[in-house]
């Protein structure tokens, strides 16, 4: 403001160290005090907590600038730390300012005043190291181009986005098995719902009367829902999905929300998470939901786009949703270069989850899904990610499109404990095929989650073979699967303190491939006596060619 040439005086103080005496005030005379009072007793130096209010009197804006003729000062609160003053302005009037400023376009006014744009705020992107506790820089990328205006005007520096990868669709139907189970702890998942009406508004209003059905059959409400994820056929349609959504899905602190394209052969899939407490005992607290619903625009981060919160904080788990690579002062997409495009997508979740709770950052993030929209992205996004943190699991699954032609879109959940989260990686050949664990649980064995690879044995834990494998329906069996199947949910569950918790699996497979979604459907039905929630989801590719099937499940107690 100062560097801006904005006069602004104090008219009300409120906070140790000020007093009334320094009312009436410029902020550039109390710049060196707030600075002092902001080391000795963390107060705010712009005021954002409340601690002192100003008034503007002259600007670049105004043509004519503000005088006071006559004013009063007035004591609210004598309190001897922290005492409440502010004033009363008797008489003002306008006062001419030299130069013929009336004749002058905003523009012309504002050139030689150090006004950022959207761009600056996001310069760091290929600039320096940032200033709340991640670098997002990259010392080793020759884009060492810091300057805004490069973000601007490059498409991609001397990155070339590769073709579009061509979409397929499985020739048999989607398995219609709207499905919803709970754990005891209050947490309720819901997996299986689709709209398959050709019509995407009623295959919309379908999917959600669907859900509305189970939510209720729960004995909840829609203001209940934590998160929901939509995958779509064509998000050439997102408006009439949104419009939807919006007319069933509650308006205050709605849920967080996903939504990709995915090559189904439905108008759209959902899955959903939802929280109500239950009372285990007389001095157990039924834990609160806090949501983070930001509608207006800022630089800080992307405001909300639609009818969904930027995350949903239940006891010590976060729910963030998928964010995409957004310039937050104007909610335009970055350039088309997929390492910023990371980067910046990165930084809003770091900023989101820390903003929920200041304790939490990108590394307390426990499980997640890197949404690509091409197999040649994984490596710099996969690169990225472990940078600035290796804490998580994270799958990489690509799409046919996401939100705003972005190449990425990332869905994380968070936990405040994360600390205290054990890491192990196993796996087992199961026939001529091999299955691969991450696994991450809490000390307390009430939180766990995983990833799970099913890939052809040529395979390695980040490999990226020159050509795709496919399979054919000799190669793998039912048996084989339900064999896998066993072996990840008896990692899911390992040490639970239930004897069938409710899991929640989201089965990605390759699209056109096998296994189908009638054989995947087919065998879990071996495991109808098992407390399972789960969601069929065909995907152009996986995080490498070996690899037919990828599983991320959570168990919450």
């Amino acid at each position: 403001m100062i560097a801006c040439s904005v006069n602004a005086v104090l008219i009300k103080v409120a906070c140790q160290g000020l007093e009334p005496k320094h009312l009436g005030k410029s902020i550039s005379e109390m710049q060196h005090n707030l600075g002092i009072l902001n080391d000795m007793y963390g107060v705010n130096v712009c005021g954002e907590g409340g601690e002192y209010e100003t008034f503007t009197l002259d600007c670049p804006l105004f043509i004519k600038s503000i005088v006071i003729d006559e004013y009063e000062s007035v004591v609210h609160s004598d309190d001897k730390i922290a005492p409440v003053g502010y004033l009363n302005f008797k008489k003002i009037h306008l006062q001419n300012k030299a130069g013929d400023l009336e004749n002058l376009t905003l523009h012309e006014r504002l050139k030689n005043i150090p006004v950022k744009t959207p761009y600056d705020y996001i310069a760091e992107i290929v600039g320096p190291e940032m200033q709340d506790g991640c670098n997002f820089s990259d010392n080793e990328n020759d884009e060492t181009d810091g300057d805004s205006k490069s973000l601007k005007s490059s498409n991609s520096g001397s990155f070339s986005p590769p073709s579009p990868t061509e979409s397929k669709y499985d020739d048999e139907d989607y398995p219609d098995i709207p499905m919803a189970n709970r754990s005891k702890t209050g947490w309720h998942w819901f997996g299986g719902i689709i709209g398959k009406d050709s019509d995407t508004k009623i295959a919309m209003e379908e999917a959600l009367d669907k859900l509305s059905s189970l939510v209720e059959h729960e004995g909840l409400d829609m203001e209940n829902l934590v998160g929901v994820t939509m995958y779509v056929k064509d998000l050439s349609e997102y408006s009439t999905i949104n419009d939807v959504y919006t007319t069933r899905l509650p308006h205050t602190n709605p849920p967080v929300r996903v939504c990709i394209q995915c090559p189904i052969n439905v108008p759209v899939v959902i899955d959903a998470l939802a929280y109500k407490g239950i009372h285990q005992n007389d001095d157990e607290q039924v834990l609160k939901k806090h949501t983070m619903h930001v509608q207006s625009i800022s630089h800080w981060s992307p405001a909300s786009i639609g009818p969904y919160s930027q995350a949903v904080r239940i006891g010590h788990i976060i729910a963030v949703a998928g964010q995409i690579p957004m310039v937050p002062g104007n909610l335009s997409l970055l350039d088309m270069n997929i390492k910023r495009q990371c980067r910046l997508t990165l930084r809003h979740i770091n900023r989101i989850v820390n903003a929920m709770d200041s304790s939490t950052q990108l590394r307390d993030i426990v499980q997640g899904i890197c949404f690509l929209t091409h197999h040649s992205y994984i490596a710099e996004a996969r690169k990225e990610w472990e940078k600035r943190t290796n804490n998580a699991i994270v799958d990489y699954i690509v799409v046919p499109h996401l939100p705003r032609n972005a190449h990425v879109e990332w869905w994380v959940w968070a936990h405040r404990d994360n600390n205290r989260f054990e890491y192990e990686e196993t796996g087992r050949c199961v026939g001529n095929f091999k299955v691969a664990i991450r696994r991450r649980w809490n000390y307390e064995n009430d939180v766990s989650a995983i990833v799970c690879y099913l890939s052809t044995r040529s395979s390695n834990s980040t490999g990226n073979l020159a050509t795709e494998t496919s399979l054919n329906s000799s190669e793998l069996t039912d048996d084989e699967l339900t064999e896998a199947f066993e072996y990840l949910l008896a990692k899911l569950t390992k040490d639970s303190k239930s004897e069938n918790p409710t899991c929640n699996l989201r089965i990605f497979y390759k699209v056109a491939n096998l296994p189908g979604p009638n054989m995947i459907r087919r065998v879990l039905d071996n495991f109808s006596n098992r407390n399972l929630v789960t969601t069929i989801v065909p995907t152009t590719h996986l995080h490498n060619f070996s690899t037919f099937l990828s599983v991320c499940g959570v168990r919450h107690e």
